[in-house]
């Protein structure tokens, strides 16, 4: 087989054109997260081997194409721009056609035939491997890879030189999928080149009466120096000893690109702790304890330093840990642990982006907080406009004000530089008033609730306020402070911040009920508790504790005032006061599309009307957006504003929620059900029953039954109707375009005349009903007559006739 080999150059422009990839799999793949042999993916990508889909996706279960097969051979090999033209038909046009002609002409891949390669077709495991194996060197006639046995001979040589390392899943006769390939053109980089000559064969000599053709003759050697890799990509290499990350992190797998770090993948902690490494859990990997782990030649490295801290530093005692430290210790094949990493953040707040100006980069401002310290440590972070992300770029994704937590290197408060700066991580904001407390003895052991959940403070939480003094420790949190709480990756609070004084809001509850409850303990000691039962602004129901002296103050279910300022003292214990923009038991009366409660008290556009129910002993909450349609005799609001017109944002109307009565706007039509008929028993609105009667009526032209309240006649004619749960109440329509039962007056040629609006209206069109108890009315009203009266809705315009109702008819057949 010809060796060609290719400059360096050209590789390293592909390379540039790709992109190189830094850490792990490939960056530019979408999918990286599903690539299981992300070494081969992100090394042949660096190089410009592999490259991803249109998509941006690696696909790495893909099923690989003889098109895919050819390209990445041709790229190995450094042919790309050798290839011209293939000789088949089905390729010429095809984006693979310069690597198939490449392939075809050193003999690696043929075709089906002279005119079809099948550039899209599958290919299996053994077929990708037959190639490869080809242009490492071998030849395939000599080593029996075509004819009938060809896969059995190709198995035998991808096992000898190694091509299925790193592979999880392979089938050989099974289509490759795409990572596969990557690996198994990964593991040929490390094979050593093979040099087959063939010599004679195919020489025929003819004489008289017979006819001789030479065989060929192969000899095959193997380098012992070259490899695949040292052949074709002289300036890859996989690093024999690659040391350590910058965190400390042993690096178990890099390669290099010209020098510069394309793939690097770390060694795999024997144990990871986040926030709960107790001395207990230490001590069950210290030999001294389990006979386990050595930590006695153990470096600590703490945020990429050493010397900061020792292995006691990362535990409180025996059953607490940490929250602050993230910990990862790793070790070698005898158990001695060589490193333990440790990562721990500060609570920051991004700050004011300065623009560059002439020479002068632009700037990024940074405040600290850190515990211990009196203020807060101001710093500045330069971008470096040559590069697209440097940490000025990483920060600038945040928005002024944002909260943040950076991972800073020991000293960062005397450089204060962007070098300081390791990473940066998102946080979680919880708003909320805290209603308990309790320090412990450490930072990391102390404890809050907000709205029911309590959270543990990280080793570094700090108490921030919106400006940049104040003292900076969790400490300084007490009961009743609102604020929002900044959870860190393990769910613990880095920061909180006060809620600014004028963003304060005053806290309001709607009271429903008081209880008690009493426990006894193993010593006969009884405990009772007191609760008020409330209803919040939202609608949602909430339980206040409260000292026996409010319990005794606080109103009967049902009378006094019942929307309450609350607030919680050092205890979480709740007391209630009048305020002066509660509006307590106010009879209220509003119809549909209401602007204001009171002459200088508008609805706010979000208003909600909030329905509480206690009558039935269970507690019936319904909350409705706008304004509602009410009447009641106790009504209780809160308006807002200082100015002579109020805003009313919520409503409490005492009582159950009853769906309003709207009148239909569908037409009701009766004609001879007009007296009582039988009995019912129906269920309203309100969830209760009433005795109706069942009356059979037309709406918009067709039948239905109805139940209606009362038991008198109903005279024949037009109605609307207005329900309550199952019962209709009926009201009569007049309407210009609404015409009584009136006898017709003529109908010729589809006209119809009735009366004296109706003359010579055409019917086409309309709905025609047979209202009446005679059979022999036509179904065509075209054949309507002087023999039939009717009852006729027309169109909004009174051009049209929409139905015709036969009320009574003389036909006798």
């Amino acid at each position: 087989m010809r060796t060609l080999k290719k400059s360096l150059a050209l590789i390293l422009a592909v390379v540039l054109v790709l992109g190189v990839c830094a850490m792990g799999a490939s960056a530019e793949f979408k999918d990286a997260d599903k690539i299981v042999n992300e070494e081969a993916a992100a090394v042949l990508n660096a190089i410009g081997v592999i490259k991803g889909r249109d998509t941006g996706n690696f696909d790495p279960e893909g099923e690989l194409s003889r098109a895919e097969g050819v390209a990445i051979i041709t790229r190995l090999l450094g042919g790309d721009d050798l290839g011209g033209v293939p000789t088949f038909a089905d390729s010429k046009d095809h984006w693979a056609a310069s690597a198939i002609a490449y392939c075809a002409a050193q003999g690696i891949a043929n075709g089906y035939d002279a005119d079809h390669f099948g550039p899209n077709d599958k290919m299996t495991g053994y077929a990708f491997a037959k190639w490869l194996l080809v242009a490492l060197g071998y030849n395939a006639e000599y080593r029996g890879m075509v004819g009938a046995d060809w896969a059995v001979n190709t198995a035998k040589l991808v096992k000898a030189e190694k091509l299925l390392e790193g592979i999880e899943k392979f089938d050989g006769n099974a289509n490759c999928t795409r990572q596969n390939a990557a690996q198994m053109a990964l593991n040929l980089l490390n094979c050593f080149t093979v040099t087959t000559n063939v010599t004679g064969g195919g020489t025929t000599v003819k004489g008289e009466g017979f006819e001789v053709t030479t065989e060929k003759s192969y000899s095959e050697s193997k380098s012992t120096t070259d490899t695949f890799n040292s052949t074709y990509f002289n300036k890859l290499a996989k690093t024999a000893t690659p040391g350590i990350d910058k965190d400390g992190r042993p690096v178990a797998t890099e390669w290099k690109l010209d020098g510069k770090v394309v793939y690097t993948k770390n060694a795999e902690p024997v144990a990871s702790f986040n926030g709960n490494l107790t001395k207990n859990e230490l001590d069950k990997l210290d030999k001294a304890a389990k006979g386990s782990y050595d930590f006695s030649g153990a470096t600590v490295y703490y945020n990429g330093a050493t010397g900061v801290l020792a292995v006691a530093d990362l535990y409180v005692n025996a059953t607490t840990g940490v929250n602050g430290y993230a910990v990862e210790i790793f070790a070698d094949a005898d158990k001695k642990v060589t490193s333990v990493v440790v990562t721990e953040g500060y609570f920051a707040q991004v700050g004011k982006t300065t623009a560059a100006k002439g020479s002068t980069p632009a700037k990024l401002a940074l405040t600290v907080y850190e515990v211990g310290k009196g203020t807060p440590v101001a710093m500045t972070i330069t971008d470096d406009a040559k590069k697209t992300d440097d940490m000025f770029d990483v920060l600038s994704k945040y928005a002024e004000k944002d909260y943040v937590e950076v991972v800073l290197t020991p000293g960062w408060d005397v450089d204060k530089t962007e070098a300081s700066v390791r990473e940066v991580k998102a946080l979680t904001a919880v708003a909320g008033k805290v209603t308990k407390y309790s320090k412990g003895t450490y930072n990391c052991t102390s404890t809050f609730v907000v709205d029911g959940t309590t959270y543990k403070f990280n080793n570094e939480a700090t108490y921030a306020t919106d400006t940049t003094s104040g003292t900076i420790k969790a400490s300084a949190l007490k009961v009743g402070d609102e604020g929002t709480a900044y959870l860190d990756g393990q769910g613990n609070v880095l920061g909180f911040v006060l809620k600014a004084a004028a963003e304060a809001e005053t806290a309001y509850t709607f009271y429903v009920e008081k209880y008690q409850t009493e426990s006894t303990d193993s010593y006969g000691k009884k405990t009772t508790k007191n609760f008020a039962q409330c209803v919040e602004l939202d609608g949602t129901s909430k339980t206040y504790e409260v000292t026996a002296t409010v319990y005794a103050a606080l109103p009967a279910v049902g009378s006094g005032n019942l929307l309450k300022k609350v607030t919680l003292d050092a205890d979480g214990m709740a007391s209630f006061a009048d305020d002066a923009a509660i509006k307590n038991n106010t009879a209220l009366t509003l119809a549909s599309g209401a602007k204001k409660i009171a002459d200088n008290e508008y609805f706010d556009s979000a208003v909600k009307f909030i329905y509480v129910d206690k009558t039935l002993g269970d507690l019936k909450v319904t909350v409705k957006d706008g304004v509602q349609v009410v009447t009641a005799a106790s009504v209780t609001y809160l308006v807002e504003g200082k100015d002579t017109n109020k805003t009313v944002k919520v409503v409490f109307v005492k009582g159950a929620y009853t769906e309003p009565s709207v009148a239909s706007t569908e037409i009701v039509f009766v004609n001879g059900d007009t007296a009582s008929s039988s009995t019912a028993l129906v269920t309203k609105a309100d969830g209760k029953t009433a005795t109706a009667y069942e009356k059979s009526v037309y709406i918009d032209g067709k039948q239905a039954t109805i139940y209606v309240a009362a038991a008198d006649a109903i005279a024949n004619g037009f109605y609307t109707y207005t329900k309550d749960g199952e019962l209709y109440t009926l009201t009569s329509k007049t309407a210009d375009n609404l015409i009584a039962s009136t006898a017709v007056g003529n109908m010729y040629n589809g006209m119809i005349t009735v009366g004296t609006k109706v003359v010579d209206m055409a019917v086409a069109g309309a709905t025609l009903v047979n209202a009446s108890s005679n059979e022999f009315v036509p179904d065509d009203a075209t054949k309507l007559s002087t023999d039939d009266s009717v009852a006729l809705v027309l169109s909004a315009d009174g051009k049209t006739i929409t139905t015709i109702y036969v009320t009574a008819s003389a036909r006798t057949e």
